[in-house]
């Protein structure tokens, strides 16, 4: 299996330098105002604009190009890294966690209903818990709406239906409730701070 952190590695370097490169370059080519007092000067102006033109647009186009390259490689990378979270957490963890992610907006809402209310982390995690329920509608609109050539993400519907249809993967790493109390009380000062942010800013 291609390793998705190459992969993220290689888009960056090559494709990063590629994007700027071109971006610069379509800057450095767009026909500026247009100047010339003689009528000679006014033609040459007219020719060497029309150059440029055709010449930014390349370099515009190219840019372009770069980009849906990369988000395509990117998206790639994300699919690899969800066959590795399936592995790891198991398969029904993760469809899981894509089905709430298909319900970001309201997941947002809840996240700031519970930090005004002032709600404990176990307690804030169960009252989300019924946006964790796999919905077809709510996939198929997630598909609908999150889908672009240029996006790096692909939509969460999408990415929860297909891990859904992989075989079933047994979680690899298994977080007891001891361990998961434990956590909790260890960042007990952060969720503190972190609640009274998300209160004030939403």
């Amino acid at each position: 299996m291609t390793d998705p952190i190459a992969l993220t590695v290689r888009g960056g370097q090559l494709t990063g330098v590629a994007t700027r490169t071109l971006g610069e370059l379509s800057l450095i080519f767009r026909p500026g105002p247009r100047s010339g007092d003689s009528l000679l000067m006014m033609a040459a102006d007219v020719f060497a604009r029309a150059v440029l033109r055709v010449v930014h647009s390349g370099t515009v186009a190219a840019q372009v190009l770069v980009v849906w390259l990369s988000m395509r490689e990117s998206q790639h990378a994300e699919y690899l890294a969800d066959d590795l979270a399936a592995r790891a957490a198991g398969t029904e963890a993760a469809v899981s966690f894509f089905d709430l992610l298909a319900r970001s907006e309201t997941l947002g809402m809840y996240v700031r209903r519970d930090a005004r209310a002032g709600l404990s982390p176990a307690a804030a995690r169960a009252s989300v818990a019924q946006l964790r329920v796999a919905d077809p509608v709510v996939r198929q609109r997630s598909i609908r709406e999150e889908v672009s050539m240029f996006a790096s993400h692909p939509p969460s519907g999408l990415r929860a239906r297909r891990i859904a249809q992989l075989p079933p993967a047994v979680p690899a790493v298994l977080l007891t409730e001891a361990d998961d109390t434990a956590i909790d009380a260890e960042l007990d000062r952060r969720y503190a701070s972190a609640r009274r942010e998300i209160a004030i800013g939403g």
